[in-house]
C-alpha cells in the first residue's frame, strides 16, 4: 500500500521548507505513527492548506485534548496499557511535530510584517 500526501509548494515554501525537506520530515513522522484521532486532525488541516496564522492558532478538538489527558493521567499513575503507552508516545511525536510547524509558521509571520 502506497500513500501519497500532495503539499502544494506554495504552502511548503510558507513553512520555510523545500520539497525534500517537507517528505522527509512527512515520512518520518508518518512511519512512526498509528493512525490516531489527532493525527487525522491534523493531516485534515494541513491539507485544507492554512495560512500560517491558521496554523499559529489550530488546536485539536476538545475530544483529542480530553483523550490526551486521560492518557496523560493513566502515565502518571501507572496504569498505561501496551496500547495506550504506544499511542501517547505519538501523541508525542505528533505534538513535536506539529510544534516545529507552528514555529515555523510564527517565524514566517514575523518576517512577513
Amino acid at each position: 500500500m502506497q500513500l501519497m500526501i500532495e503539499i502544494p509548494d506554495e504552502q511548503a515554501s510558507r513553512l520555510g521548507l523545500d520539497r525534500e525537506e517537507m517528505q522527509k520530515l512527512v515520512s518520518q513522522f508518518l512511519t512512526q505513527i498509528p493512525l490516531l484521532a489527532v493525527a487525522d486532525e491534523l493531516i485534515a488541516f494541513l491539507g485544507g492548506g492554512p495560512q500560517a496564522r491558521e496554523i499559529v492558532a489550530f488546536q485539536v478538538s476538545e475530544n483529542s485534548q480530553s483523550r490526551v489527558r486521560n492518557l496523560l493521567e493513566k502515565s502518571r499513575a501507572g496504569t498505561l496499557n501496551g496500547d495506550e503507552e504506544t499511542e501517547l508516545n505519538a501523541v508525542e511525536s505528533l505534538n513535536h511535530l506539529f510544534a516545529l510547524i507552528k514555529a515555523r509558521a510564527w517565524r514566517h509571520l514575523g518576517s512577513a510584517a
